[in-house]
């Protein structure tokens, strides 16, 4: 849906080339749409960050208020880790397909994808274009108009990322929408980890409804099984009791479906306050996202003040947070959430008078195992420790993860 211009919602639509087959979630750019960029977001494994090159449009996206920044950070919060940054309107007026402008646009989008969102410098690529006249999509931009430029095409570029790694032998893990098309109960989403096939018994988290898998489609074709990573269409049997059943859903194997709560404990990092409640304590109020979910949350405590830096934890609990500073904190929703400390159900966003204000991840869905988080990373930080005092060094990680308690 577009409201006065604006892409309102997001879409979906499906392309194939030689080498992939893609789906392609257009997520809607305006603050005031965030939640269902939220939405498209999450079931997204490439982002394409699409910057405009023409002087004063990319500086008003690259501002404080801007949603370049707002959407990085939301990207990489829902599980996304690799980037393609299209600077596009490199035909502007302003522009010319200049060197040194998209070199300037580089060097400031580089530097805040990876020091300051946190994106891996190898994961992330930069390619000029230009959309209205099709140079550098689909085929690579002619050496007369584009003569520094040696990359790939975007498209080019979109092959050669390599296979994604998949949680294929972990538990089914479906967030859908479900919706009735023509009196059939439809959920539409990603396989995020798991398989799906005809005939699977299944379970609709939270409410624990059960039904099964009628039909399967992809990409509008139909299949007998979808895998990890797949963009399904799935019709599902009619519930035989009197449930509702239309909203947001985690799909599960009926077998093993995955944890629902109204408490938990989380490691949540603040990004940006109001003005009028420039901290955040006990009893702070805000909206949760995760997965395709939306609810209103409250801190219920805040246990331990984290270094993300150092990886240092207080053993005294903070009696406030301020905007940069981060936490190991408890927070409670009113009615049950299917979460878990997975990447697909266990990263979410806090926002508050529509505004992004914090990132976070599920720590412990269990109340008997709150605190066990933190005892873990510091462990871990000991070990730290005793290896770099030793002279030893690990391989695996080359930067410490966690340290002691202080």
């Amino acid at each position: 849906r577009r409201a006065a211009s604006i892409n309102a919602e997001y879409m979906g639509a499906h392309f194939e080339t030689a080498n992939k087959r893609y789906t392609i979630l257009d997520a809607p750019g305006h603050k005031l749409y965030v939640p269902n960029m939220i939405s498209g977001a999450q079931q997204a494994d490439v982002g394409v960050l699409i910057i405009s090159a023409r002087k004063g449009e990319f500086e008003a996206g690259f501002a404080r208020q801007g949603q370049t920044r707002e959407h990085s950070i939301l990207a990489h919060t829902l599980g996304i880790t690799r980037v393609v940054v299209v600077v596009n309107k490199m035909d502007d007026h302003t522009v010319k397909w200049d060197k040194e402008r998209f070199d300037d646009i580089v060097n400031r989008i580089q530097d805040f994808l990876t020091h300051k969102v946190g994106f891996k410098e190898k994961y992330v690529k930069f390619l000029p274009v230009s959309a209205q006249t099709g140079d550098n999509i689909l085929k690579k931009v002619s050496p007369e108009l584009c003569p520094w430029y040696k990359g790939e095409s975007f498209i080019g570029t979109l092959d050669e990322l390599k296979k994604i790694k998949r949680c294929t032998d972990e538990g089914l893990r479906i967030p859908v929408d479900i919706f009735d098309v023509a009196g059939k109960k439809t959920a539409v989403g990603k396989v995020e980890s798991g398989k799906v096939y005809i005939g699977q018994k299944l379970v609709l988290m939270p409410e624990m409804i059960k039904t099964e898998v009628l039909t399967i489609t992809i990409d509008e074709k139909e299949a007998e099984i979808a895998d990890t990573g797949e963009q399904v269409t799935v019709l599902i049997k009619q519930p035989t009791n009197d449930s509702i059943v239309n909203g947001a859903y985690v799909i599960c194997d009926e077998e093993n479906p995955c944890p629902r709560v109204r408490e938990f404990e989380c490691l949540l990092e603040i990004k940006e306050l109001m003005a009028h409640k420039p901290l955040m304590s006990a009893g702070y109020q805000a909206v949760i996202h995760v997965h395709n979910a939306a609810k209103p949350c409250e801190v219920v405590a805040i246990d331990n003040l984290a270094d993300m830096k150092t990886g240092r934890f207080s053993k005294k609990p903070p009696p406030f947070l301020k905007e940069g500073q981060a936490a190991v904190m408890r927070l409670r929703v009113p009615t049950l959430i299917p979460l878990e400390s997975s990447i697909p159900l266990g990263r979410f966003t806090l926002r508050d008078e529509g505004k992004t204000i914090a990132i976070g991840k599920v720590t412990s869905t269990d109340e008997k195992t709150f605190g066990q988080w933190v005892q873990k990373e510091a462990a871990k930080g000991k070990e730290k420790i005793k290896e770099k005092k030793s002279g030893k060094k690990s391989k695996k990680e080359k930067v410490p993860t966690a340290w002691p308690l202080v």
